[in-house]
């Protein structure tokens, strides 16, 4: 420091060191940055939807959002009040518009004109291997067919071929005679292999994948798949663990897990496509569902003295019902059960950690929000299966009684029979008790897709005997 005499007066001078200097004058600037964009920017415009703050240009939430999502989003959604309004975070090159009220997400689904859901769905497909032209032709309408197609069968004659894929989805997994058929084949698998002698000895709580998963594989592709790739399950498995890391544009270098699983899946369905026998293979097939919706069932059942009680008194008198109840039959049956029901029901609002995406394709405002056009909107249900304005003050707690004092709290029955199936057969041919361990954590940490994972480690040790009937 030192003091100069100017104009009759002192003046300190500080001699700093440069790289302090720097360091004071980027801080400084930062400062600006963060004021303008965070405080002066929403005062000036608050038709915009607001932004968590962050201090890192570009990278902006993403370290928080990866490390541990579900907490950014109540973070960010306590942070504005818990309004409920939407808001926005910034992943990356992503500017990301997050929508947490039940009201806003119908208006979400209405603004087809406006919000579409295209762009998403080309991403994925570059991102899972389709070239730039593949993707051009599936959504292009073509102008001449040289090769027969299916019109007659699928009834959208000169449409794209994205369309014809939507068409045969709907036609197998919407309520009719396809749907029926590949439920029957799906149940009739689960059948077989919930048995003591079929389900390997070493599997215990985890079971629900052996059958689920294998049952449904050979449902829909018959058994060629499996023999093309024995490791396939245990790669859908990982895959379904890790693929969020695919929707959110994780670099290859942190995702090779993801990638390994996804590599053996695709070598595996390029040989399927390939087979020359490949409609007979569908044919006999009778053409990762709710295998962790099964597992936190079964794990609050069993867990659970008074709810296992009383849900084994609801399908017990079914399984041990003379003559046995055809497949379809009992399924009808086990939808009707309002604890088992109520029980599946406070399962999915517990644990479902889905999303719905779309991007913003032309100007559209969201609880009088101006959406950016280019930018991506999502609806992270999670957040309003938790809200307390909807589901009490125990909202994180899990409590089937809620469904049974009020079934309206149901807005869509979903595709549940594999669970409900499974669920009973577990609980009434086998007498389950947890002997080892507490009830096993959620990961709400990691992105997902669907129904979030236990806690690595958190596994439930179970006593399983045959039930004697």
């Amino acid at each position: 420091m030192a003091i100069l005499p100017i104009a009759g007066t002192y003046v300190f001078v500080f001699n700093l060191p440069v790289q302090t200097s720097v360091a004071l004058s980027l801080f400084s600037r930062l400062l600006i940055w963060r004021l303008w964009n965070f405080r002066i920017v929403p005062f000036l415009h608050p038709e915009r939807p607001k932004t968590l703050p962050y201090w890192i240009p570009w990278l902006g939430n993403s370290l928080w959002f990866f490390r541990n999502a579900d907490a950014t989003l109540t973070k960010a959604r306590l942070y504005f009040g818990n309004k409920r309004e939407p808001f926005a975070l910034v992943l990356g090159d992503q500017y990301v518009y997050i929508i947490t009220s039940a009201k806003d997400s119908s208006v979400v689904y209405k603004s087809i004109e406006t919000l579409g859901f295209n762009k998403y769905v080309t991403d994925i497909m570059i991102r899972f291997g389709a070239s730039p032209e593949g993707v051009v032709h599936a959504w292009n309408t073509p102008t001449s067919r040289p090769v027969k197609t299916t019109d007659d069968i699928l009834g959208v004659p000169g449409k794209p071929i994205s369309h014809y894929c939507e068409k045969i989805i709907r036609t197998q997994l919407h309520p009719g005679a396809e749907m029926q058929k590949l439920r029957s084949a799906f149940l009739g698998r689960i059948h077989q292999r919930v048995t003591w002698n079929a389900i390997p000895q070493s599997v215990i709580l985890h079971g629900h994948e052996y059958a689920l998963l294998k049952g449904m594989t050979t449902s829909c592709y018959g058994s060629a798949l499996m023999e093309i790739e024995p490791r396939f399950l245990e790669a859908f498995t990982r895959f379904d663990d890790a693929g969020w890391k695919l929707m959110y544009k994780i670099p290859s270098n942190l995702s090779k897990d993801m990638l390994s699983a996804k590599e053996i899946m695709q070598n595996a369905f390029d040989q399927y496509f390939d087979l020359p026998t490949l409609d007979e293979e569908m044919r006999k097939a009778g053409t990762r569902v709710g295998d962790i919706t099964t597992f936190w069932l079964v794990a609050h059942t069993i867990t659970n003295p008074q709810l296992k009680t009383a849900i084994e008194a609801e399908i017990l008198p079914l399984l041990t019902h003379s003559p046995p109840l055809p497949l379809n039959t009992l399924q009808k049956h086990l939808e009707t059960l309002p604890i088992l029901t109520a029980a599946y029901n406070e399962t999915l609002r517990t644990t479902v950690s889905s999303i719905t995406a779309r991007d913003v394709i032309a100007p559209v405002s969201i609880a009088n929000k101006q959406l950016s056009l280019g930018a991506r909107v999502i609806i992270p249900y999670r957040q309003m299966l938790l809200d307390t304005n909807a589901f009490g003050a125990d909202a994180e707690t899990f409590n089937p009684d809620r469904f049974l004092r009020n079934p309206s709290l149901v807005k869509n029955s979903s595709f549940r029979p594999e669970v409900l199936t499974l669920t009973a057969l577990l609980v009434g041919r086998f007498e389950m008790e947890a002997v080892v361990g507490r009830f096993p954590r959620m990961d709400t940490a990691k992105p997902c897709l669907g129904v979030m994972s236990p806690m690595l480690g958190d596994d439930v040790v179970v006593r399983v005997t045959p039930r004697a009937v």
